[in-house]
């Protein structure tokens, strides 16, 4: 096993990485739900319950 001297920087550089990942993939989706002003909003509302409902329940 790989001592925690190794293990943690490497830990810490994949969560900073991670983070920062579905940080900017929230910011473009919510400049696109911006764009489309209350067309965005519905979109949004609608869309998003729907793929819920789809990936979760719809077996």
């Amino acid at each position: 096993m790989l001592p925690d001297i190794i293990l943690r920087p490497a830990v810490r550089t994949e969560y900073y990485i991670k983070t920062r990942l579905v940080i900017l993939g929230a910011e473009i989706l919510f400049s696109r739900i911006v764009e489309f002003r209350p067309y965005g909003l519905a979109i949004a509302w609608g869309v998003t319950p729907g793929q819920t409902h789809l990936i979760f329940f719809d077996k």
